[in-house]
């Protein structure tokens, strides 16, 4: 596995999960800067699904914060990606917690704000922007409805090649594209005591016997999957068989027949 971990980066499940739950400061440092607020306006800022579920990677990629913005409750779900869909997953996922952030019991309950953070490792619109933000709106006066969903999408791919030492919330997309040490080492160099901070956790995280042993059951999981895959494939395939050799045979018996029908 060593020979592989410079191509690694924090979009990868196991990484990202670990990544953050050891240092959850650099996670509101990473949303603060999304969000383009100072960090100090967020507070009470809590994880709440520290854990991963059992055998389900892809959902490792996702964590769920409850924090306080501007002394405002404020829901937010981070989510790294590297592929696949993501329009009606998002909404699926906000729907969740928005739902779920919602007090049971109340006949007239606070609704919370829930913002979802998409991070992807690959490109989704077509625009060469790297940055889209999503909110109810009228679609021609373009008048918000609500600041009560909110949606940003990143586009990794789409990232400009210069990056500045006071753009944080760039500096922190460059460092979930990096993939190797290198990119990684100059990031923090130009990104001061925060991205140095998560060089640091990334190189300390990678190096885990916890991490080792994630990967190791993320490659079994692949396996299987691999492997019902290709029983159900092979299942299909015979079954396709069976049915052709099926309708070849009535195909006879129907010819036969209508030999018969002539014959009389």
């Amino acid at each position: 596995m060593t020979e592989n971990l410079a191509s690694y980066s924090l979009t990868r499940d196991t990484i990202f999960h670990q990544f953050f739950i050891k240092r959850p400061d650099l996670l509101r440092s990473f949303v603060a800067a999304a969000l383009g607020v100072p960090e100090s306006s967020v507070t009470d800022f809590l994880i709440s699904n520290p854990e991963i579920p059992p055998r389900n990677f892809i959902e490792s990629c996702r964590l769920d914060v409850s924090m306080k913005l501007n002394s405002k409750p404020v829901a937010v779900e981070v989510v790294a990606q590297n592929e696949g869909d993501v329009q009606e997953p998002s909404l699926l996922s906000w729907s969740r917690v928005f739902s779920s952030s919602i007090e049971r019991g109340r006949s007239n309950p606070e609704l919370t704000e829930v913002i979802a953070i998409n991070i992807m490792d690959f490109k989704l619109f077509d625009c060469p922007e790297h940055k889209s933000i999503f909110a109810l709106m009228e679609e021609d006066r373009h008048t918000r409805f609500s600041d009560h969903l909110q949606i940003i999408h990143y586009e990794l791919p789409k990232l400009p090649k210069t990056l500045s030492s006071d753009d944080l919330e760039l500096l922190w997309l460059a460092f979930f594209q990096a993939k190797s040490p290198k990119r990684r080492e100059l990031i923090a160099q130009k990104g001061g005591i925060i991205m140095e901070r998560a060089n640091e956790t990334f190189n300390s995280v990678i190096a885990s016997e916890e991490f080792k042993e994630l990967e190791r059951l993320r490659l079994e999981a692949s396996q299987r999957e691999a492997t019902l895959i290709e029983n159900v494939d092979a299942k299909w395939k015979n079954e396709m068989a069976r049915k052709e050799k099926e309708l070849a045979r009535m195909e006879k018996e129907l010819a036969k027949l209508r030999g018969l029908v002539k014959a009389d």
